[in-house]
């Protein structure tokens, strides 16, 4: 049997593949707005959740049983990723670098700052709270866990294409890391953790112009 999530996600991504064709280009703040519009959207699921047999356990909102080693684990597990972004843009910035001359970091707008942070709890919510979760469940054993990491995190990936096909990428790779953070601690604290780090490094970066060709 094709397990729930999966039969909602027929209906719901294809739906969303339609909606930015259609909508075409989507730059600055209405860029920021349909990221938060399909984070609440996948709220949905998840509040259904809650009103049926789960609870907030079942989603991760809660500390887990050591959310002291669930930040570190995520904090651990993240460094090596940012150190690989912070000599990229190094090496961007040195002369004869596509981005020569330009600073290593940059200060985005505090209202963009703001935003990301709630659209990072609220997409954590979504994707490992709920699809994963729900996933896993329906799919028991450690094969069945894995295959939910890997299926939420390409679902992921794909909700990101209207920022940019760079960023869908990344977002389905980093994902992987998420799922496994939450797999582990059975927490969402330990992928939101991890995922504010690798946003805002992005962000001071100035990957996000590098990304998506366009200024916040």
């Amino acid at each position: 049997m094709v397990p729930r999530p999966v039969r909602l996600l027929v209906v719901l991504v294809p739906g969303y593949l339609v909606a930015i064709a259609a909508l075409g280009p989507v730059e600055g703040p209405w860029r920021v707005a349909l990221s938060l519009g399909v984070a609440v959207a996948g709220l949905a699921p998840s509040a259904c959740v809650l009103r049926g047999r789960g609870s907030a356990r079942d989603l991760g909102l809660t500390a887990g049983a050591d959310p002291t080693r669930a930040c570190a684990g995520a904090v651990l597990a993240t460094l090596p990723f940012l150190a690989v972004m912070l000599l990229v843009k190094c090496a961007l910035v040195r002369p004869g670098g596509a981005c020569a001359g330009e600073p290593i970091l940059v200060a985005p707008p505090l209202w963009f700052a703001a935003v990301y942070a709630l659209s990072v709890v609220l997409q954590e919510i979504a994707a490992r709270g709920w699809l994963q979760s729900d996933l896993s469940r329906a799919w028991p054993g450690p094969s069945g866990g894995a295959r939910a990491v890997v299926v939420a995190s390409a679902v992921f990936g794909l909700l990101h294409l209207h920022q940019s096909t760079a960023i869908a990428v990344l977002s389905g790779g980093f994902g992987l890391l998420w799922g496994e953070l939450h797999r582990r601690h059975r927490t969402l604290l330990a992928p939101v953790v991890s995922h504010a780090l690798v946003g805002y490094s992005v962000i001071a970066l100035d990957g996000w112009r590098i990304l998506t060709g366009t200024r916040l």
